[in-house]
Parts: C-alpha cells; structure tokens; sequence
C-alpha cells in the first residue's frame, strides 16, 4: 500500500503543474483574444512643437503588437520613409534621413495594428507636431571680415533661439565635471590652417564664447566655423555650415622711454623701446636708428634685446642741449613671419643741457630794494650740490660775488638753490652788482659756460610824510615836528639836513632825534601863533 501511494503522487503533482500553466496563459491570453491593443503613450504629444527632427517616435501599447502591423498602419503628412522596431508594446518609429526642420507634421495610426493574436485596434490614432527650426546665428564677434581684432580677443556666437537648456548650463557650472556634457561647436584655425586651443563656454542657451588658449597672433587672418550639428542628437542644428574670418590688428609699440618731448634727459641714456605682443624683436631693433633732430646726423650705438623690448645705447655720450629723434619703421615682422604695414613711427627728445641760471633774487635791474633785505640767492636748472649735512655745508661751493661787498651768510636751499643773507642790512641808494663766475659744474657734469652777473639798487631815501602835513594851518606852537621816511635813517647825517625857519628864512633852534625812519624835530622855543 505504501509503494502505491508513492506512484500515485507525481501524476497527481504533473497534473497540478499543467493546471497552473494553462490557468496562466488563460490570465494572459484572455485579454489578447477578447479585444485589440490600445495606446497608453505616445512622444512625441499631440500638438508638440520644436520636436528633434533626429529622435525617433515612440508608441507605448498596453499589449504586445506586431511591429509589422504597426509599419503597415502607420502614415507621415508629409510623407517620409520610416522603419519600425519593437519589443512587446514598446514601438520605436525612426524616421530614414530624418524629419524635415522648421516643418508641421501630421501622424496618423490606421487601426490595423494587430496583437500577437491578431486582435486589431478599436480607433485610428492621429496626432499633429512641429519640429525645431533651423538654429541661426545672428552676431558673432569679432564681426565676419573685422579687421584691426585685438590680440586679447574672445569669440562670441549668438543665436537666435536656444541650443541648449539653462538647466544644464547652471549645472555645469555648479559641477564643472560635467562640462563635457555641454557641446564645444567652434573650430579656429589660423592662417596655416591649425586649430587654435582655446576654452569654449556657454553664457547663455543662446550665447557661446571662446577664449583662445594663448591669445591671438598679430596680423594674421583667422576662420572660425560653426558645424551643422551643434549638438549631437540633432536637436541644435544649422541649415548649413556658418563660417566666417577676421584679421587680428598689428600694432608695434606698447611704449618707448624717453617719452616724447621729455627734456633734460641724460647724456647717456638708453632707449627702451617696448614691442607689443608678437613683434620680433629682433627684426624691430635693426629697424631702429636715432638722429640728431636736426642735421639728422645718426648717433652710434647698439641694440640689446630681451624677451619684449630692446634698448639702444650710445656708444658714446649725446651732445648736451640738442634734441633727438627715434625713428622705428620699415620691415618689422612678427614671430610668425607675417609683415606689419606701419609708418614710421617717430618720437622726439631734448638732452640735458649745460647748467644755467634759472631765476635770481632781487631780480635783475630792480631799483628800490630795501635795505634790510635779507635774502640775494640764484636758482641754478640743474642740481649743483648733492643733499647733504649741515656741517658739510661749509665744503659747498659758494658761487656769488658781490660788489660793493657786503658781510653775511651764504648756503644752499636745496641741490639747485644757493641763497647770500646780509648781517647788516644793504646800503640805501646803493647799486649792487653780483656775479656768478664761468666754470661751476653741476650734478649731471654739465658746467656753467659763461660767467652771468646781474645789478640792482637800493631804495633812494625819500619823504614819505610830515607831521603837520604841509599847508596844515592848526598846528600847536609847542608840537615837534616829524619827518617820516621810507627807510631807516642816519641820525647823523639828518642834523645837518633838517631846518626849521620862519617865514622870512631865519632859522629856528631845535634838537633832532631819529628813531628808525622817523625824524623828530623839537623847537627850542614856542612856535609864535599866526
């Protein structure tokens, strides 16, 4: 009974099993045989715009479908050629050559599309789109054909509708890892057709930017173009390829020492000339001469270059006084070898001349100065002395004579300044004559060609009121009478001077006192009234 029971068992398990099976099929096949499929998605939607003419359409049926069917079933307005792929009820519709840009679609699904067992659709699908037009560019920078384009340059395209989302630029920029996710459109290339390196960015979804590497070249002409597809699923794309050419500018200079119209420039100085960028320096310094500005007699001398400049020196001192001039023209070249189309350039200086005498004190041919001035000094145009101590100040030079002489203090205001103070005041109506001899040599080592002298007077006494004033018919019998002047006077010589006399010329007894520039004469007796 046991060994039956045990061969009862596996038909009885075999039996189960099928049952399970064909009630599965049932759940499965039921569905399929009482109706067609249906559409639960389709992308892209019904009245879509800027749909990617590149990307396929896809149809998301609740059953399983015959791919053929679904080809058979399915119409383009206008027409295209089209393959359908599929797995279950997942359809891909790829469109051969791609849909047209800029162009209104209409799709339709016949309801013919069977299921696996052959239950077709219950209504026909139709469903109206647009692809995305054309991108075009509207401004790019440097403008097409610019010429004179600064080395420092970046390139900027704008188009004329987005051609990538903002969502991806600000994710990029939050996380530049994914840089790579953003498209890099623009080639440059040189002259000799070589890419140019550079760092693309995305400013904006309409705006592109790209920085070369290491600047541009001096007077060269450049291409950039822009491909067909900016992006590589389609969704950003031109009618045709966009080129366009610029040429970069060519300036020679950056700058140049010493400047133009600088004065009192050393007799050896260099020249530095300063070469913009790409400018063979080489080639620029032969180009260069320096000639008297005058005669136009060239001055010797030799280039000395460095990575952007080069200086001339003269091989010997420039002569003291004259003016020069630099003259920098001809063939100069850039690194690459492309000409640059310049005039000459030309710029003008005035050497350092011989020491002269700037400014003295009183000036020449001044009448009238006080005498108790303190101060007869001359202003030299070049330093005479080097800034030193004032117990060195004894070993300067002391550049003044002065005649009639005068005793008193000399020493140097500053480098150029040298100032005579007298201790005892000047003497009135007095012309003073000051020299300064030839020979003096200043800082520079340039020297005083000729002696320079220059007079001056002192102020000539003179009354400049009384007490009373004359014709004044109230004054007192007993009120001295005082003489005021325009400087201090002698009382000695004012003893002499000043008399008092009546009316009919006899004169009067009185004593005379002086204090500074006011002379006191007292009556000895009343004055008669009338």
């Amino acid at each position: 009974m046991k060994k039956q029971t045990r061969s009862l068992k596996l038909p009885v398990i075999i039996a189960a099993v099928v049952g399970v099976i064909l009630f599965g099929a049932g759940v499965f096949v039921a569905p399929l045989a009482l109706r067609g499929p249906s559409i639960v998605a389709i992308a892209p939607a019904d009245s879509a715009q800027d749909v990617n003419p590149q990307a396929p359409i896809r149809i998301e049926f609740d059953q399983p479908v015959d791919p053929e069917s679904v080809a058979a079933a399915l119409t383009f307005d206008p027409p295209t050629t089209f393959r359908v792929t599929g797995n279950g009820g997942a359809i891909e519709v790829q469109p051969e050559g791609d849909l047209a840009y800029e162009t209104d679609y209409r799709l339709t699904l016949a309801p013919t599309v069977r299921n696996v067992l052959g239950r077709t659709m219950e209504e026909p699908l139709t469903i109206a789109f647009a692809t995305v037009p054309y991108l075009r560019v509207v401004e790019v920078g440097p403008a097409a054909d610019a010429a004179d384009v600064a080395l420092n340059a970046s390139l900027t395209v704008v188009f004329d509708h987005p051609a990538v989302s903002a969502d991806l630029i600000a994710a990029v920029a939050n996380d530049p890892r994914r840089a790579d996710e953003l498209p890099q459109p623009l080639v440059l290339r040189d002259a000799a057709g070589e890419p140019v390196d550079g760092v693309g960015r995305w400013i904006a979804p309409t705006r592109y930017s790209f920085s070369p590497a290491d600047g541009l070249h001096a007077a060269m002409i450049y291409s950039a173009t822009l491909p067909v597809d900016l992006t590589a699923d389609g969704a950003a794309r031109l009618e045709q390829l966009f080129a366009w050419t610029f040429t970069t500018g060519a300036e020679v200079l950056v700058g140049y020492r010493p400047y133009n119209g600088a004065t009192d420039v050393p007799v050896d100085s260099p020249i530095e000339v300063r070469l913009a960028r790409d400018v063979d320096v080489a080639a620029a310094g032969a180009q260069f001469r320096l000639v008297d500005a005058e005669t136009g007699t060239p001055a010797p001398g030799v280039i000395e270059t460095t990575n952007d400049s080069f200086f001339f020196k003269p091989s010997q001192p420039l002569e003291r006084g004259r003016r020069y001039k630099a003259e920098l023209g001809g063939d100069i070249r850039t690194t690459h070898g492309a000409h640059i189309e310049n005039e000459t350039i030309d710029w003008s200086f005035t050497v350092i001349g011989d020491l002269a005498i700037d400014q003295v004190e009183p000036p020449a041919g001044t009448g009238e100065v006080l005498t108790d001035t303190r101060r007869i000094s001359v202003r030299f145009n070049h330093p005479v002395v080097a800034v030193t101590t004032i117990d060195a100040q004894a070993a300067q030079p002391d550049p003044l004579t002065i005649s009639p002489p005068l005793a008193g203090e000399g020493r140097w205001l500053d480098t150029s300044t040298y100032a005579f103070s007298p201790t005892e005041g000047l003497a009135p109506s007095t012309s003073y004559r000051v020299e300064v001899a030839a020979g003096l040599r200043d800082q520079t080592g340039g020297t005083l060609q000729e002696g320079y002298a220059w007079n001056f007077a002192t102020i000539v006494p003179a009354v400049f009121e009384t007490q009373p004033f004359d014709g004044d018919r109230f004054a007192g019998p007993r009120d001295p009478i005082e003489v005021i002047f325009n400087q201090p006077m002698d009382a000695a010589s004012l003893r002499s001077a000043i008399t008092l006399r009546r009316g009919d010329g006899t004169a009067l007894p009185g004593a005379i006192t002086v204090d500074g520039s006011v002379a006191t004469f007292t009556p000895a007796t009343l004055l008669e009234r009338g």
